[in-house]
Formats: C-alpha cells, structure tokens, sequence
C-alpha cells in the first residue's frame, strides 16, 4: 500500500512540475518587463481576451471617438439687452478654506484631549494646554473665537466694496478627534450652517461660492451619488449661494457654479469627494455605475457650454485635485478636462492640505496615460510596481497626512518629494520656447489655512478686469444670454439615460473598440484662442497678497492686556485692538525669491505689471529649486512663517 501512494506522488509531481515552472516563469518575466511589451505581445499572438466588464478603452485619437452629451450648446444661447444692476468690479476676491470651527474647544483644555478638558491635578500641570486663539502645530482644531474674529476681521478690512466676491473651499466643521465626544451629523449640518450665516451676513451683497469638504460630511470622507440626506441638508444651507435652476442637480452630485461676473467669469465648485482615494465609494471613473464617472460627465457638459458662451472659469474644490488625492483614472480624466479647456479655465483653487504651494501637472501626457490605465484594468495586471513614486512625482501609499487632528505630519518628506517633482519638470521644458512650452501645462493652487495646522491664512487674489470697465457703466447692453434652466434640464436627462458602456471587439479586428466614452474630451480645437491662464486678458490674475495671523503673538498680547483697566468688562474690544492678520508675502515677493524679476524691482509705479500665468509659474518653479537656501525660504511661506521647516529633518 505504501509503495502503490508513494508511486502516485511521483506521478502528480512530474504532471505539476512543468506547470508550475512554467507559472514562475511567465510571473517573472511580467516583473521583468514593461507593460507595454506584454500588451503588444498579446495583440500581435491574438491572445488579447477581452474581459466581460463595463470599462471603456480609448483606441484613437479621432474626434469621431469623442461625444458630448450636449451635442448642440448653441441652443441655449440667445442675445437681448440686459439691464445693468452689477457695482463696478474691484478686480480682486478672497479665498479662505478649512475653517474647521470647534464649539467643544475650551482655553486652556489639554492638547492631550484635543483641548476639550481640563484636568485640574498636578500631575498634567506641566502638560500642553490650549491658548485663547489656538496654537500652531500642536494638533487641536479651530476655537471659535479664532473663526469667529477671522470673519469680522475680513469683513472691516475687506468689505463687500473692496473685493467682488467670496471663494471658500469647505471642511467647516471640527476632526472627530476625541471619542467622549463623537461628531455628528446633527453638529456637522449645524457649523456649516453657522459659518455660511456667519459669511452671508458679512458679505451680504457679493457672491460667496461654498465647495464640500470631506469633515463637512457624515461620516467623513464617506459620500456617494445623490440625492441624499447630506446633499439635501447642504443644498438648503447653501440656497442662497447656488442658482436655482443648478438646485436640483446640486442635490445629486454637490457641485454647482456662479457666474460672479455675468456672462464673462463663472466660479465652478467641483465636488471632489467622488474622485478623493480616501472616500471608500470610490472605485474608479471608468464604469457609468461609478458615481466619479457621472460627475465627469457634469463637469464636461458644463465647461463646453462656457466654451460656447465665451465665458471664463475658475474652478475651485476642496481636495486638490492632484494625483496623491484622487483615484488613478479620475485623476487623469478630470485633468485631461482641465487641459482640454485651457481656453476657459484661468486656474484652480484648492484646500483640505494646510500647505500654501502649487502643483505644476504636464497636461498634453494624461491622454496617453490614461490609456495605459485602461488597459492595465482591462489586462487585471497590477502595475503598482510602477507606482512607488507618481508621475507627478508625488508617493502612492505614504501616510503623509495621519495623526492628531490638525497637528502636522510628515509635511516635510511631502515636500520634499513636491521639490523632486519641480525639478523634474524644469528639467524638461525649453525656457527659451516657454510661450509655447506652457501650454502643455495647468497649475492647481493649494491655499494655507485658518485651522491653526501652522498659522491661520487667507489670500487676497487681483485679476485683470480690463475689457468691463467700457461696459459696466452703461444702463444697459446686448450680450448673449444663457438659458440654464433648459439646458440643466436637457442634462439631467441625457445622464439619466446613459446606458452601461462594454467594451466591444469589431469582427475581424484584434484590438478592441470602445463605445463613445463621453467622459473623455475632445482635444482642443486648433483655431480656439489660449485662455486668460497662458494669455493676459480679462480674468488672467495679476497677482495676490497672503496675509496670516501670528497666533504666539497674539495670544501672549491677550494675556499681557486682558487684565488691564481699559479693558475691564471691554473684552470685545480688547480683541478687535489686537486681532489682525499681517501681509506674509506677496507673488512679487515669490518672483523675487525665484530670480524671476529683480530684487529691486518696484511695480507700484510701473506700467507693466508681471502677471501669473503658467509660463511665470514655470518660471518660479525653476527659480525655487535653484539653490537650498530659495527653497527653505519658500518653505517658510508653505508652513505660513510658523517655523516648522526648523522642526521637521
């Protein structure tokens, strides 16, 4: 018996062998070699199999691949005389983000209990306690007097008649830090609804242009396609921000966009939440099931129907919209958008980070890319080998941003990888070609925040305004018209009618076809002008001034004074005489530090006024990595003067 069990071992093993040496084999060839070899080796032997899933794949670049799903804009579009009822245009607007308010925060609270307790007993006498106005660096989020004085602060020295309108980029409620103390979603409605009041009633007569961020959901970071209980909640606190005919659809994917300068300059707030790696309803946006896939086909219709109006846009979201943010394939399609519609979009404005910088991404690449995306998935082969490091030079699977609440983590190495990046890029572009190599790139702006992360911030942005001063003081005048109540009609419709898109293989062909993916764009026309981000025109920013508030000084000015006889049963206005922010920089300060203009230079009398467009931000990109000692200076500006390039190796 055991002679007969022992032969028939041999036998399974000489039948295996051959095909598990075989398997190894294959498997270390596919380490071994590129992608790109596999697939072409698999369509040339006609091994190719497509898979049985709801993806598309792009074949082409023929415009006949292409589709939008409003395939007519000039519909919508009639001329008649408008009355003039706008004030005359400041050419400047605000940007604040992450607020990140906490009505449990209480002064002298321990950092250890995310400031919401004090414990009285010697043995934590000695432990780190929270200030009147919030500490930097140290991990507790927004007391509500820091929010509060902010806002009244912004309103004396910025009102409605010196700024033309409000961009505000979301998480307006405190980080579910402290377990005694779990958010709800009953809190979280209730701070969103307190600072959109708070903000309207500052700044009653300008539009204000809200986005949401991942801590003004419930849970956070966990958001899917609408309507919703959380859509719904949102859309009745921001009524009076959001056009009515955009309501509807605002209730289904949380985006929406004000034209602040009517039928010229248009604020997009992108809801980034269904493209954020960190929202587990996130799969990708290359199935018509996934909720990233409908909200591109939003994003498209509109920017070809500001296209079609001749309008310009901003667009601003919460999540920047980089790679070390979003999924893979919604990365690439929403900036293949963004590249596309370059004579439209001037810039992008973004939070959720606390880091004052900008990301520089290659546009005329993400086509090509996304390919490969699509036939990586299509192929199920896992190419994370090849995602140690990004494309745009940024880590795939760091824990960059875990830890205590608002307290800073691993910011430095994040950086440092952002100046790899920089370098990286400056090395491949021809800066004696830069007007045109400058088209081949988009700029996503990061903005520092007033979460006491480092110091609290805000910036100040100036835009040329110079073909509306001409109309702005006439009665009235004829200008296109937009019929948008009609067209998000039409839209509504066309997305709810979207069939699931399979990949399909034509007979005799080998390689597969791909229905009309209208997530994808056209490439831009030829013949269409460049847009106020590679051109000075109207919308084009000029420059900006960032302002921060030294929270050290401020508190230990409270202490020294809030005793004092003036101020006996007069706190109020202790804190109005102490509160302020302070200029921290301006862009010419930028252009200095990168030796893109003279350090003497003096524009406040000059004609010519350097502007910033993406060849200037090419410009300072390369002048930044020139030398250490540029680039720690411009980290003191990223970290918002609070001195954490001192602490962080």
């Amino acid at each position: 018996m055991h002679d007969r069990s022992f032969g028939k071992f041999w036998k399974l093993l000489l039948l295996f062998f051959p095909v598990a040496l075989t398997t190894c084999y294959l498997y270390s060839n596919l380490n071994v070699h590129d992608n790109k070899d596999i697939l072409n080796t698999l369509y040339k032997e006609n091994l190719y199999l497509i898979p049985n899933i709801t993806q598309n794949v792009i074949e082409s670049e023929n415009e006949d691949e292409f589709e939008l799903l409003i395939k007519n804009p000039s519909k919508y579009i009639t001329f008649s005389e408008v009355k003039n009822t706008k004030k005359k245009l400041t050419g400047r607007f605000l940007h604040i983000t992450d607020p990140h308010p906490d009505p449990y925060y209480i002064e002298g609270g321990l950092l250890e209990y995310a400031c919401h307790r004090d414990i009285q007993t010697e043995s934590v006498s000695d432990l780190p306690k929270g200030s009147k106005f919030g500490d930097p660096m140290l991990g507790c989020d927004s007391p509500m007097d820091l929010v509060v004085e902010t806002f009244n602060y912004l309103s004396r020295a910025f009102p409605s008649s010196e700024i033309d309108f409000i961009v505000w980029t979301g998480d307006n409620s405190r980080h579910d830090n402290d377990r005694k103390i779990p958010r709800t979603s009953f809190e979280i409605m209730g701070n969103n609804r307190d600072v959109s009041t708070r903000l309207s009633e500052l700044f009653s007569d300008i539009p204000i242009i809200p986005s949401i961020g991942n801590n003004d959901i419930y849970p956070h970071n966990l958001m899917d396609i609408g309507p919703s209980m959380i859509t719904r909640q949102l859309g009745s606190i921001y009524q009076s921000m959001i056009p009515e005919e955009q309501r509807r659809l605002y209730e289904r994917f949380g985006s929406f966009f004000k034209e602040v300068v009517p039928g010229k300059l248009v604020i997009l707030s992108l809801n980034s939440m269904f493209f954020f790696k960190n929202n587990p309803l996130v799969d990708s946006c290359m199935s018509t099931g996934d909720s990233g896939y409908q909200h591109v086909l939003w994003l498209g219709s509109v920017l070809n129907q500001f296209r079609a109006m001749g309008m310009k846009c901003w667009i601003i979201s919460h999540v920047p919209l980089i790679q070390k943010n979003l999924e893979e394939s919604c990365y690439l399609k929403i900036n293949l958008w963004i590249h596309e519609y370059r004579d439209v979009i001037i810039g992008n404005l973004m939070g959720h980070m606390n880091l004052d910088y900008f990301n520089v991404i290659k546009g005329d690449e993400l086509r090509n890319r996304l390919k490969e995306t699509y036939f990586m998935n299509s192929l199920q082969i896992d190419d994370s080998k090849d995602k140690s490091v990004y494309k745009d030079g940024l880590s795939d699977d760091e824990p960059m941003f875990f830890g205590r609440g608002a307290a800073p983590i691993n910011k430095g190495r994040y950086m440092s990888k952002v100046k790899q990046e920089y370098s990286q890029l400056q090395s491949n572009i021809d800066f004696d070609d830069l007007e045109n190599e400058q088209h081949a790139y988009h700029i996503i702006n990061v903005a520092g925040s007033i979460i006491p992360t480092f110091n609290p911030a805000f910036r100040i942005w100036e835009y040329n305004t110079t073909d509306i001063p001409a109309e702005i003081n006439v009665e009235s005048m004829e200008t296109k018209v937009m019929d948008w109540k009609w067209f998000f009609e039409d839209l509504e419709n066309e997305i709810d009618s979207i069939d699931t898109v399979d990949i399909q293989v034509k007979k005799g062909k080998k390689k597969p076809k791909m229905k009309k993916d209208k997530t994808i764009p056209k490439p831009k026309p030829d013949g269409l002008p460049m847009g106020p981000a590679f051109e000075n025109q109207f919308g084009t920013p000029l420059s900006f001034t960032q302002y921060y508030l030294k929270l050290d000084r401020l508190n230990k000015q409270y202490y020294k004074l809030v005793n004092k006889k003036k101020y006996e049963n007069n706190l109020e206005q202790l804190i109005e005489d102490i509160f302020s922010y302070e200029i921290e920089y301006t862009s010419s300060d930028l252009l200095k530090l990168a030796g893109v203009i003279p350090k003497t230079a003096d524009f406040e009398s000059d004609l010519e006024v350097p502007d910033l467009t993406v060849k200037t931000y090419l410009q300072i990109m390369k002048g930044l990595v020139r030398k250490k000692k540029i680039w720690k200076k411009f980290l003191k500006w990223v970290y918002v003067s609070s001195g954490y390039e001192k602490l962080e190796i």
